[in-house]
C-alpha cells in the first residue's frame, strides 16, 4: 500500500511538472505572438510615417514652384490638409498602440506634435499666399516626421531585444532608476 502511494505521489509530481512546463510554453508562445503583433503594428506606423514624409517632401517642391499670383495655392493647401489628416490617423494608431505597450516613448509624441504644429502653420501660410514661410514650416514638419521614424525604429529595436511586448518590466526599471536619482539629489541638497 505504501508502495502504491509512493508511485501515485511520484506520478502526480510528474504530471504537475508536465503541466507547469506546458503552461510555461503556452505563456512564451503568447508573449511571442503579442510581441510579433505589436512589432507589426509598429512597422505599419513607421511605413505610414515614411509615406507622410515623402508626401511632405513632394509638397515642398510644389510650394517652391508656385509663383506669387498662382491659382495653385488652394490645391497645394488642400494637399497639406490631406497630409495633416493622414498624420491624425497615424497619431491615433500610436495612441492605440501605447495602450498595449510602454515602449512608445515621449520622444515620438514630441516629434509628431512638432510635425503637426508645423503642418498647421504651413497650411495657414499657404492660405495667405506666403510660400517662403510655408516652405520653411514644411521643411520643419518633414524633419520632425523623419525624427519620429528614427524614434520608432529605435523603439522596435528595444522591443526586439526585450523579453516582453509590453515593456512593463523596462518601465519599472526606468522608474526605479529615476527614483534612485531623485533620492541622490535629495541627499545632496541636504
Amino acid at each position: 500500500n505504501q508502495q502504491q502511494s509512493g508511485q501515485s505521489s511520484s506520478q502526480s509530481e510528474q504530471q504537475m511538472e508536465q503541466l507547469y512546463s506546458d503552461l510555461k510554453s503556452a505563456q512564451n508562445e503568447m508573449m511571442t505572438a503579442d510581441k510579433e503583433k505589436i512589432l507589426a503594428q509598429m512597422q505599419k506606423i513607421t511605413k505610414n510615417l515614411l509615406k507622410l514624409s515623402e508626401n511632405e517632401e513632394d509638397l515642398i517642391d510644389n510650394t517652391k514652384s508656385l509663383s506669387n499670383y498662382s491659382d495653385q495655392y488652394p490645391e497645394v493647401a488642400e494637399s497639406q490638409q490631406q497630409i495633416l489628416e493622414g498624420m491624425s490617423r497615424v497619431v491615433k494608431d500610436i495612441i492605440d498602440l501605447s495602450h498595449e505597450t510602454f515602449f512608445i516613448s515621449p520622444k515620438i509624441s514630441k516629434s509628431l506634435g512638432s510635425a503637426n504644429g508645423n503642418m498647421r502653420k504651413s497650411l495657414s501660410e499657404l492660405e495667405n499666399r506666403r510660400k517662403a514661410t510655408a516652405g520653411k514650416f514644411q521643411q520643419q514638419a518633414m524633419a520632425a516626421l523623419n525624427e519620429s521614424v528614427l524614434s520608432m525604429n529605435q523603439t522596435m529595436e528595444a522591443m526586439s531585444e526585450s523579453g516582453s511586448a509590453t515593456g512593463f518590466q523596462e518601465y519599472l526599471e526606468q522608474m526605479q532608476k529615476m527614483a534612485g536619482s531623485q533620492g541622490q539629489l535629495n541627499q545632496e541638497s541636504l
